[in-house]
């Protein structure tokens, strides 16, 4: 494993990602664009009233049109592409939304970290300090719904080859002090 969404997709009886429609609408846009693109007749068919604000050369360079429409379109592609419809819990019903990277600055001790997210000592955890810079990282994904946290620690990029993914589930019902240090991290 090497995030929490990786766990979330192998667990899928608990866990299901759930669709974007804006995904969809996002490449209905695209396609509306790059029909624009390769054929710029198509702004023809706009209301008279909003193309006269545009002005009368630029409407008569199709090249300007075409380059315009298709950096609109790239950008709609990979709005799209980006979009996700997120994860949701099938036991609780809530939607698990991420709420923060917290990358220690300390990333040289890891160790000590690690150490303290196994044994619940997340008070030693909450006190180390963050740089935005590191990354040596806790992932923090809330089920707001039933008051739980999922908490994945780990490296962002290339980290020691023997480190593993450590994972956690808070839940605020059996740790209420443990789900105050994490709330107070976010």
């Amino acid at each position: 494993m090497r995030s929490v969404y990786d766990y979330f997709d192998a667990n899928p009886a608990r866990f299901v990602r759930q669709k974007s429609i804006m995904k969809y609408v996002w490449y209905i846009l695209m396609l509306v664009a790059i029909a624009v693109a390769v054929k710029p007749d198509f702004l023809s068919y706009i209301p008279a009233d909003v193309l006269a604000k545009v002005p009368a050369d630029i409407l008569a360079n199709t090249l300007i049109i075409r380059i315009a429409f298709g950096v609109l379109a790239f950008i709609l592609f990979l709005t799209g592409f980006l979009t996700d419809g997120g994860v949701k819990n099938k036991e609780t019903g809530g939607t698990i939304v991420m709420r923060h990277y917290y990358k220690f600055s300390d990333s040289e001790n890891f160790q000590a970290i690690t150490e303290a997210f196994k044994n619940d000592d997340f008070a030693f955890v909450a006190s180390c300090p963050e740089d935005g810079g590191q990354s040596f990282c806790l992932e923090i994904y809330e089920d707001t719904k039933a008051k739980i946290f999922f908490l994945g620690l780990g490296f962002l990029f290339d980290g020691p080859e023997d480190f593993e993914f450590q994972f956690k589930e808070l839940k605020k019902s059996e740790s209420p002090e443990n789900y105050k240090l994490i709330k107070k991290m976010i």
